[in-house]
């Protein structure tokens, strides 16, 4: 005697277990091809681990910025406060107008010597030295002076001075450069250490080859 219910029931149970033993066989199978790692290295595999900025957490961080022209922190000089004593890098350091942190004069005005119209720069270390009255400024005390045209507006080049060594040396422990240009550098007036030109003329009074005060 058939019993077709019965059957069909046979045939149902018989088909789940063989497909309950694909499964199992196919999941062992994707563990071995690696589509069983966890979610920290299926993470990795997709970029790295991120944190909740989307930054990579293995990532080096970002070199610090020079932070602009903002010089010290007020316990010495900052990057920018390095006068550079070198023809090349001072005409860099000038066109960019990295010394506008420095302290300055307020407005532009007419020179005490052969400059026409002008405004003083000075950088940290001179600026502190004045500041201090001291009679002999320390190496790498320094000044930079805008030349401007008669009509106090356009900038035609600078002068600066550069302290080396502690000796002034009779002005040779001093770099002087002039430019009269902001365009070409080869407009030069002064550029080396002990110019007779220019420490023949700061030489004459002021504070240890600096003549212009520093202002209040």
């Amino acid at each position: 005697m058939r019993y077709p219910a019965l059957s069909i029931i046979l045939s149902l149970l018989t088909l789940t277990a063989c497909g309950g033993s694909s499964s199992s066989g196919d999941a062992a199978a994707l563990a071995d091809s690696g589509g069983g790692k966890d979610s920290g290295d299926m993470m990795k595999d997709s970029g790295g681990m991120k944190d909740a900025g989307g930054m990579d957490k293995d990532a080096s961080p970002p070199p610090p910025g020079d932070g602009g022209a903002t010089g010290g922190d007020g316990g010495g000089p900052g990057p920018t406060d390095v006068i550079p004593g070198e023809a090349g890098a001072l005409w860099a350091f000038l066109t960019a107008k990295k010394y506008m942190n420095f302290k300055a004069e307020p407005e532009v005005h007419p020179s005490g010597g052969p400059h026409g119209k002008v405004r003083t720069w000075f950088n940290a270390i001179l600026a502190g030295s004045l500041e201090k009255n001291m009679s002999a400024h320390p190496r790498g005390a320094g000044a930079v002076k805008e030349l401007y045209a008669a009509d106090g507006t356009t900038l035609t080049g600078w002068a600066v001075e550069l302290k080396v060594q502690d000796d002034s040396a009779g002005g040779k422990g001093w770099y002087w450069y002039e430019v009269l240009s902001t365009t070409d550098d080869s407009k030069l007036v002064a550029d080396g250490l002990g110019v007779q030109l220019c420490a023949g003329c700061h030489g004459r009074g002021g504070v240890d080859y600096v003549l212009t005060p520093l202002p209040k």
